[in-house]
């Protein structure tokens, strides 16, 4: 039976981190993969005119990278799965 992480199973304090550069294949992958055409992720030029001033990545991205450390870096040997996470994406 998989046994899910609890809060007993962080340490405060405690630190992870992965690092990654995301390559223009990534994102053209990741857009055929979603469905998602926005052009703020695509062209550059329409990208520069938008709050960003440049293409952004998908921010699916951000959230695979989050549920890497959690379930390869943090959780390691204490738990085999993370049943959930939650992340919200805001532009402020």
């Amino acid at each position: 039976m998989t046994r899910h992480p609890s809060r007993q199973d962080f340490i405060i304090g405690e630190k992870a981190s992965l690092s990654r550069q995301i390559s223009e294949d990534d994102i053209l992958r990741m857009a055929a993969i979603t469905g998602d055409f926005n052009p703020v992720h695509l062209d550059e030029e329409y990208a520069a005119m938008t709050r960003f001033k440049g293409r952004i990545a998908h921010g699916v991205f951000s959230s695979g990278l989050i549920s890497a450390v959690l379930g390869m870096h943090l959780c390691r040997d204490r738990a085999r799965s993370i049943s959930s996470s939650h992340c919200r994406f805001s532009i402020r």
